[in-house]
Protein backbone atom coordinates (compact mmCIF):
# COMPACT_ATOMS: atom_id res chain seq x y z
CA UNK A 1 0.00 0.00 0.00
CA UNK A 2 1.01 3.19 -0.95
CA UNK A 3 2.45 5.87 1.73
CA UNK A 4 0.47 8.51 0.36
CA UNK A 5 -3.11 8.73 1.70
CA UNK A 6 -4.23 10.58 -1.29
CA UNK A 7 -2.99 7.90 -3.65
CA UNK A 8 -6.23 5.86 -5.37
CA UNK A 9 -4.63 2.64 -4.16
CA UNK A 10 -4.65 4.02 -0.50
CA UNK A 11 -8.53 5.90 -1.07
CA UNK A 12 -8.93 2.17 -2.14
CA UNK A 13 -7.48 0.17 0.47
CA UNK A 14 -9.17 2.30 3.30
CA UNK A 15 -12.73 2.10 1.71
CA UNK A 16 -12.17 -2.14 1.41
CA UNK A 17 -11.25 -2.05 5.06
CA UNK A 18 -14.87 -0.51 6.01
CA UNK A 19 -16.36 -3.20 4.35
CA UNK A 20 -15.00 -5.87 6.30
CA UNK A 21 -18.77 -6.53 6.89
CA UNK A 22 -19.12 -7.60 3.23
CA UNK A 23 -18.75 -11.42 2.82
CA UNK A 24 -16.38 -12.98 -0.12
CA UNK A 25 -19.29 -13.72 -2.42
CA UNK A 26 -20.32 -9.51 -2.19
CA UNK A 27 -16.54 -8.64 -2.61
CA UNK A 28 -16.29 -10.38 -6.08
CA UNK A 29 -18.61 -8.02 -7.97
CA UNK A 30 -17.03 -5.15 -5.85
CA UNK A 31 -15.19 -4.13 -9.19
CA UNK A 32 -12.69 -1.71 -9.50
CA UNK A 33 -14.86 0.34 -11.81
CA UNK A 34 -17.70 0.40 -9.03
CA UNK A 35 -15.16 1.31 -6.68
CA UNK A 36 -14.08 4.61 -8.43
CA UNK A 37 -17.88 5.10 -9.27
CA UNK A 38 -18.92 5.18 -5.57
CA UNK A 39 -15.94 7.43 -4.61
CA UNK A 40 -17.14 9.93 -6.89
CA UNK A 41 -20.71 9.82 -6.10
CA UNK A 42 -19.06 10.03 -2.26
CA UNK A 43 -16.91 13.18 -3.67
CA UNK A 44 -19.80 14.72 -4.61
CA UNK A 45 -21.24 14.56 -1.46
CA UNK A 46 -18.55 15.74 0.55
CA UNK A 47 -17.78 18.31 -1.67
CA UNK A 48 -21.33 19.88 -2.06
CA UNK A 49 -21.17 19.78 2.18
CA UNK A 50 -17.84 21.31 2.45
CA UNK A 51 -18.60 24.37 -0.57
CA UNK A 52 -21.72 24.73 1.96
CA UNK A 53 -19.76 25.63 4.91
CA UNK A 54 -16.50 27.64 3.29
CA UNK A 55 -17.98 31.09 3.71
CA UNK A 56 -18.34 30.52 7.60
CA UNK A 57 -15.78 28.38 8.03
CA UNK A 58 -12.31 29.37 7.48
CA UNK A 59 -10.92 26.32 7.97
CA UNK A 60 -12.74 24.66 4.84
CA UNK A 61 -11.83 27.28 2.90
CA UNK A 62 -8.30 26.61 3.49
CA UNK A 63 -8.54 22.98 3.16
CA UNK A 64 -9.74 23.77 -0.15
CA UNK A 65 -7.52 25.79 -1.53
CA UNK A 66 -6.48 22.70 -4.16
CA UNK A 67 -9.70 23.17 -5.73
CA UNK A 68 -10.19 27.36 -5.23
CA UNK A 69 -9.57 29.34 -8.73
CA UNK A 70 -8.79 32.54 -8.29
CA UNK A 71 -9.17 36.01 -10.69
CA UNK A 72 -10.48 33.50 -13.68
CA UNK A 73 -11.21 36.25 -16.66
CA UNK A 74 -14.40 35.21 -17.71
CA UNK A 75 -15.10 34.81 -21.80
CA UNK A 76 -17.11 37.94 -23.39
CA UNK A 77 -20.49 36.35 -25.38
CA UNK A 78 -22.71 39.07 -26.41
CA UNK A 79 -24.27 42.42 -25.24
CA UNK A 80 -27.52 44.10 -25.55
CA UNK A 81 -28.90 47.35 -24.62
CA UNK A 82 -29.86 45.61 -20.97
CA UNK A 83 -26.81 43.55 -20.31
CA UNK A 84 -23.66 42.03 -20.88
CA UNK A 85 -23.50 37.83 -21.14
CA UNK A 86 -20.08 36.11 -20.11
CA UNK A 87 -19.31 32.42 -19.99
CA UNK A 88 -18.78 30.26 -17.33
CA UNK A 89 -15.55 27.92 -17.41
CA UNK A 90 -15.79 24.50 -18.30
CA UNK A 91 -14.32 23.32 -14.49
CA UNK A 92 -16.26 25.83 -12.67
CA UNK A 93 -18.59 24.37 -10.02
CA UNK A 94 -19.37 27.27 -7.22
CA UNK A 95 -18.69 30.54 -6.94
CA UNK A 96 -17.20 32.36 -4.24
CA UNK A 97 -17.77 35.94 -5.50
CA UNK A 98 -17.90 37.79 -9.21
CA UNK A 99 -16.39 41.39 -10.01
CA UNK A 100 -15.47 43.39 -12.81
CA UNK A 101 -13.95 45.98 -14.75
CA UNK A 102 -16.85 48.69 -16.33
CA UNK A 103 -15.93 51.72 -18.65
CA UNK A 104 -18.44 54.96 -18.90
CA UNK A 105 -18.12 58.06 -21.62
CA UNK A 106 -15.71 60.62 -19.89
CA UNK A 107 -14.65 58.50 -17.00
CA UNK A 108 -11.82 56.48 -15.69
CA UNK A 109 -12.59 52.76 -15.74
CA UNK A 110 -13.76 51.58 -12.15
CA UNK A 111 -14.09 48.38 -11.02
CA UNK A 112 -17.29 47.09 -10.13
CA UNK A 113 -19.09 44.87 -7.06
CA UNK A 114 -21.62 42.50 -8.86
CA UNK A 115 -24.06 40.66 -6.51
CA UNK A 116 -26.32 38.30 -6.67
CA UNK A 117 -30.01 38.60 -7.62
CA UNK A 118 -32.74 36.10 -7.14
CA UNK A 119 -35.43 35.79 -9.55
CA UNK A 120 -38.22 37.11 -8.31
CA UNK A 121 -35.97 40.71 -7.84
CA UNK A 122 -34.89 40.81 -11.40
CA UNK A 123 -38.53 42.70 -12.68
CA UNK A 124 -38.04 45.74 -9.95
CA UNK A 125 -34.41 46.22 -9.56
CA UNK A 126 -33.93 47.93 -12.60
CA UNK A 127 -36.01 51.27 -11.05
CA UNK A 128 -34.87 50.92 -7.38
CA UNK A 129 -32.49 53.70 -6.89
CA UNK A 130 -30.66 51.59 -3.93
CA UNK A 131 -29.73 48.57 -6.10
CA UNK A 132 -30.01 49.56 -9.59
CA UNK A 133 -27.17 49.44 -11.77
CA UNK A 134 -24.77 52.34 -11.28
CA UNK A 135 -21.42 53.55 -12.31
CA UNK A 136 -21.09 56.05 -9.14
CA UNK A 137 -21.56 53.82 -6.69
CA UNK A 138 -19.57 50.91 -9.07
CA UNK A 139 -22.31 48.48 -8.13
CA UNK A 140 -24.67 46.16 -10.15
CA UNK A 141 -25.96 42.79 -9.59
CA UNK A 142 -26.25 39.84 -12.10
CA UNK A 143 -27.68 35.98 -12.51
CA UNK A 144 -27.46 32.90 -14.05
CA UNK A 145 -28.48 31.21 -17.15
CA UNK A 146 -27.87 28.19 -19.32
CA UNK A 147 -25.16 30.24 -21.27
CA UNK A 148 -23.35 31.87 -18.19
CA UNK A 149 -23.21 35.29 -16.12
CA UNK A 150 -25.49 37.69 -16.72
CA UNK A 151 -24.48 41.52 -15.72
CA UNK A 152 -27.01 44.35 -15.67
CA UNK A 153 -26.26 47.21 -16.71
CA UNK A 154 -28.69 48.96 -19.10
CA UNK A 155 -26.58 51.10 -21.17
CA UNK A 156 -25.60 53.07 -18.11
CA UNK A 157 -22.18 51.34 -18.48
CA UNK A 158 -19.55 49.37 -20.79
CA UNK A 159 -18.90 45.92 -18.92
CA UNK A 160 -15.36 45.83 -19.74
CA UNK A 161 -14.46 42.56 -17.80
CA UNK A 162 -15.75 40.27 -15.72
CA UNK A 163 -13.95 37.88 -13.34
CA UNK A 164 -14.52 34.53 -11.13
CA UNK A 165 -12.89 33.18 -7.90
CA UNK A 166 -14.84 30.04 -7.29
CA UNK A 167 -14.63 26.26 -6.63
CA UNK A 168 -13.78 23.96 -9.57
CA UNK A 169 -15.42 21.12 -10.38
CA UNK A 170 -13.10 18.04 -8.36
CA UNK A 171 -10.72 15.52 -10.32
CA UNK A 172 -12.52 12.02 -9.26
CA UNK A 173 -10.50 9.02 -8.21
CA UNK A 174 -9.14 6.32 -11.45
CA UNK A 175 -7.49 3.67 -10.31
CA UNK A 176 -6.34 0.83 -12.93
CA UNK A 177 -3.69 0.12 -10.69
CA UNK A 178 -5.93 -2.10 -9.11
CA UNK A 179 -6.33 -4.46 -11.77
CA UNK A 180 -4.09 -7.37 -12.72
CA UNK A 181 -4.10 -6.18 -15.96
CA UNK A 182 -3.31 -1.86 -15.63
CA UNK A 183 -6.67 -1.64 -17.00
CA UNK A 184 -10.48 -1.60 -17.00
CA UNK A 185 -13.35 -0.81 -19.33
CA UNK A 186 -15.28 2.57 -18.28
CA UNK A 187 -19.02 2.37 -18.66
CA UNK A 188 -18.54 4.14 -22.29
CA UNK A 189 -16.62 1.19 -23.15
CA UNK A 190 -13.11 3.66 -22.71
CA UNK A 191 -9.86 2.09 -21.38
CA UNK A 192 -9.02 3.51 -17.86
CA UNK A 193 -5.09 2.73 -18.34
CA UNK A 194 -4.25 5.21 -15.25
CA UNK A 195 -4.19 5.62 -11.50
CA UNK A 196 -5.60 9.41 -11.50
CA UNK A 197 -5.31 11.42 -8.02
CA UNK A 198 -7.82 13.82 -7.20
CA UNK A 199 -7.38 17.07 -5.34
CA UNK A 200 -8.54 16.15 -2.01
CA UNK A 201 -5.88 15.59 0.30
CA UNK A 202 -6.51 16.38 3.75
CA UNK A 203 -6.46 13.26 5.81
CA UNK A 204 -10.01 13.96 7.09
CA UNK A 205 -11.90 15.02 3.94
CA UNK A 206 -10.57 11.50 2.63
CA UNK A 207 -11.86 9.89 5.72
CA UNK A 208 -15.15 11.28 5.53
CA UNK A 209 -15.26 10.63 1.90
CA UNK A 210 -14.76 6.80 2.47
CA UNK A 211 -17.25 6.90 5.11
CA UNK A 212 -19.42 8.12 2.38
CA UNK A 213 -18.63 5.95 0.03
CA UNK A 214 -18.76 2.96 2.11
CA UNK A 215 -22.92 3.57 2.67
CA UNK A 216 -23.42 3.85 -0.83
CA UNK A 217 -21.93 0.44 -1.17
CA UNK A 218 -24.46 -0.64 1.58
CA UNK A 219 -26.99 0.49 -0.22
CA UNK A 220 -26.72 -0.58 -3.73
CA UNK A 221 -25.08 -4.54 -2.06
CA UNK A 222 -26.78 -5.02 1.62
CA UNK A 223 -29.50 -2.73 2.61
CA UNK A 224 -30.84 0.15 0.32
CA UNK A 225 -33.01 1.43 3.15
CA UNK A 226 -31.81 4.33 6.14
CA UNK A 227 -29.44 5.66 3.67
CA UNK A 228 -30.61 9.12 3.95
CA UNK A 229 -30.65 9.18 7.82
CA UNK A 230 -27.50 7.83 8.51
CA UNK A 231 -25.73 9.95 5.77
CA UNK A 232 -27.07 13.61 7.32
CA UNK A 233 -25.45 11.98 10.54
CA UNK A 234 -22.57 11.37 9.07
CA UNK A 235 -22.37 14.95 7.04
CA UNK A 236 -22.70 16.38 10.76
CA UNK A 237 -18.91 16.38 10.16
CA UNK A 238 -18.62 15.54 13.99
CA UNK A 239 -19.29 19.50 14.69
CA UNK A 240 -14.93 19.66 13.72
CA UNK A 241 -15.92 23.45 12.14
CA UNK A 242 -17.80 24.37 15.78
Amino acid sequence: MADNVSNPLSVHGALYNKLNLINSQERGTVTTRYIDTVLEEAMQIVYENLVDKAEMAPRVTEDLLPLTVIRKKLDFISANEEYSLFALPVDYFRRKRLYGMASKAGCAPRRMRLWKATAHELNNLEFDENFSPSFVWQSTYFDLVNEGVRVFHYGRFRLEEVYADYFKKFTPIRCAAMEEENYYLWYDKTKVTSTQETEFKENYILRRITDVAALIVYRDKLNQTGLETKLKTLMAFENLYN
